[in-house]
């Protein structure tokens, strides 16, 4: 039977369409471009393309990780507070400011291009605000805490970001010798023995509760917080409130009076103290006729907990860490991990 004449049509066309094919190669399809999945510290699910080499930061703890992590370069851009605090940075000289976490600059961040902006995942911040403004322009948020009590898992979240696991591992190692000392230690203490104390924030008579970055350093050092069950991470208390509590300890947390990076000087710290030990309701608290009043510099709590649990261990319990040395573990800190010179004021008085 005759085939249809559509059909030889139809074969004459493949086999010029196969000769044609002889000789040359298949086009290649292009490889699927690796990508990290990760969940970050507010629990959300990010998938992010590698390598990640450009990086934003809007919060000054994130900005220390990078460093610590020994990836400065990839931080591009960083929270004014670098900016405005130069001197201890100089590995971030580079990096663009785009503002505060509360107020970005888009413009800023924008034109650098990163592939990741690094934001706080624990400090109200509504997390959309950031997402709505970079999933347009194909940029990753990741979500970091970096408090004492999550430092060493976020450190690690952010390290397989960036590429640097080996290092943060090596890190952590160090942070846990100096913590696990100090827990194992403490871990011997009665509670009729633990020390109590207040721990009043920058502004007077704000102290800290359960949840807040400083009442994690006082109880891992063995402390009894006083404020621990208030309302709030960072409740106001009253004179009298302090008064009843009767605190064996009291420690100053402040920003930058007589303490920080470019301060030689201590008599504006000592003045500090002394403000404290001189209030008139103050002076019946088994803290202040002990002369147990301390002064510490917030970033000590907040970006390198290891060196400010320290401090706060030693003036506890100086019996018990009588071989402990905090400004060895702080010069450690800053010349091993953070790639910058020790220097400053940063605890007072030193114990």
């Amino acid at each position: 039977m005759r085939r249809p004449f559509w059909i030889g049509i139809v074969l004459a066309c493949l086999l010029i369409m196969l000769s044609g094919c002889v000789g040359r190669e298949a086009p290649k399809e292009s490889a699927p471009e690796e990508a990290l999945t990760v969940v970050d510290s507010a629990g959300r699910l990010v998938v992010i393309p590698q390598p990640v080499e450009r990086v934003v930061s809007v919060f000054s703890y994130a900005d220390v990780a990078m460093c610590i992590l020994g990836v400065p370069e990839k931080l591009v851009g960083c929270s004014s507070f670098v900016k405005k605090n130069k001197e201890q940075f100089p590995q971030l000289a580079h990096a663009a400011d785009v503002g505060w976490a509360w107020n970005p600059n888009w413009e800023v961040i924008y034109s650098l291009k990163p592939q990741v902006l690094l934001v706080p995942a624990t400090w109200g911040e509504d997390i959309s605000k950031y997402v709505d403004k970079c999933e347009p322009a194909g940029i990753k948020v990741v979500c970091l805490d970096l408090k004492p009590a999550t430092f060493n898992r976020d450190l690690m979240i952010l390290a397989k970001i960036v590429g640097a696991e080996e290092r943060a591992r090596q890190h952590i190692a160090w942070r846990n010798h100096y913590i696990d000392l100090i827990r194992k230690r403490v871990r011997s203490l009665k509670e009729e023995e633990k020390v109590s104390v207040y721990i009043e924030g920058w502004s007077e008579w704000s102290t800290a509760s359960k949840g807040s970055a400083y009442h994690q350093c006082v109880t891992i050092a063995g402390g009894k917080n006083i404020a621990a069950e208030l309302e709030g991470e960072y409740p106001k208390v009253s004179p009298e409130w302090v008064l009843e509590h009767n605190p064996d300890v009291i420690i100053k947390v402040t920003y930058k009076t007589g303490v920080g990076y470019t301060v030689s000087d201590t008599s504006e710290v000592e003045a500090l103290r002394n403000e404290i030990m001189n209030r008139a309701i103050l002076k019946d608290t088994k803290a202040v006729r002990e002369g147990r009043v301390y002064v510490i510099k917030s970033s000590i709590l907040l970006k390198r907990s290891e060196v400010g649990i320290a401090y706060i261990a030693k003036w506890l319990y100086p019996d018990l860490f009588e071989d402990l040395d905090p400004k060895q573990i702080h010069k450690e800190w800053f010349e091993k991990w953070f790639g910058a010179p020790y220097r400053g004021v940063w605890a007072y008085p030193e114990p």
